[in-house]
């Protein structure tokens, strides 16, 4: 059943209302790009592609769900394109993480191409913690503080106080 679940999510062909499986849509926009769809943008055809597929779930809590992936990537014939880099899956967590990174102006481009040697399979949450976990952003810390101000006010009685 969850092997079902994870081809389907993943490697579903468009049809009957879907728009296809989440590497399947990846793998497509790559094809848009290396056919120069994405050129007005100022995006080169042959531009390195790091795919990121961002989750509300750990979908790859083993580096077998990895091999798993990569495995069937090949099988479908996604994500072969020239001068694409592994997949990586993201919770928003680690996406926050990825964007914090960027803020502080580190390079996505180094922390993804680590995937690339011995660190393949390897989960994103490993990597980030590796290079240095980056601090939350100043608006996301802020809003955390103030939802947490809020429930420990409702939990135990004490009035919100003015942030």
């Amino acid at each position: 059943m969850t092997v079902d679940w994870f081809e389907d999510f993943f490697f579903k062909t468009k049809g009957g209302g879907h728009r296809g499986g989440a590497v399947r849509q990846l793998s497509a926009r790559i094809d848009a790009l290396r056919a120069g769809a994405f050129e007005k943008f100022g995006l080169a055809r042959t531009a390195r592609v790091y795919p990121v597929i961002v989750t509300y779930d750990n979908l790859c809590a083993v580096d077998l769900h990895y091999q798993w992936l990569d495995g069937r990537c090949r099988a479908h014939g996604l994500l072969c394109q020239e001068e694409v880099g592994p997949m990586v899956l993201a919770r928003l967590a680690e996406f926050e993480d990825l964007m914090a990174l960027l803020w502080q102006k580190g390079s996505l481009v180094s922390l993804l191409r680590r995937r690339e040697t011995d660190g393949r399979d390897r989960r994103l949450d490993q990597l980030i913690y590796e290079a240095g976990k980056p601090p939350r952003l100043p608006f996301f810390e802020a809003e955390w503080k103030e939802l947490h101000t809020r429930i420990m006010a409702r939990l135990f009685g004490e009035p919100e106080s003015a942030t």
